[in-house]
């Protein structure tokens, strides 16, 4: 399988040339674009088609960890702040979160450098409901 970045999505895959692989992923601070993946090489090689962004979030820093919920389930929730911001509860934050439907919320790349030029820090709880870990 090709290696991807942490917390990101994959859109689609085209098998090319043989046994190489297009894909079109995206972070939280990167664009969409489309990768090469060669099996034999194990490298991954971003292709000309891909978006340019309006800000730089090359100093964000996304980080995965869980929340226990009153049950005891494990809820997965993404956060984002920039490099350097102590998380010791002292950063104004805010949490979005959405489970229903079956509905997945997947990284995706968005401008939010200026709530983390302000020391804010982002999350994205992957709630109960959506299509990411099933209902329970």
């Amino acid at each position: 399988m090709a290696p991807l970045k942490e917390v990101s999505s994959v859109s689609e895959f085209v098998r090319h040339k043989g046994d190489q692989l297009l894909f079109e992923s995206e972070t939280y601070v990167d664009p969409s674009a489309w990768y090469r993946f060669d099996p034999a090489s194990k490298r991954v090689v971003r292709t000309a088609l891909y978006q340019t962004a309006a800000a730089d979030l090359s100093d964000a820093e996304v980080v995965r960890e869980c929340a226990t919920s009153k049950d005891g389930t494990q809820v997965p929730v993404t956060i984002m702040y920039r490099k350097g911001t102590r998380l010791d509860g002292s950063n104004p934050a805010i949490l979005y979160g959405y489970g229903g439907f079956n509905i997945s919320e997947t990284p995706f790349f968005s401008v939010r450098q200026v709530l983390l030029d302000h020391g804010i820090v982002y999350a994205v709880a992957n709630l109960r409901g959506g299509g990411e870990y099933d209902e329970q």
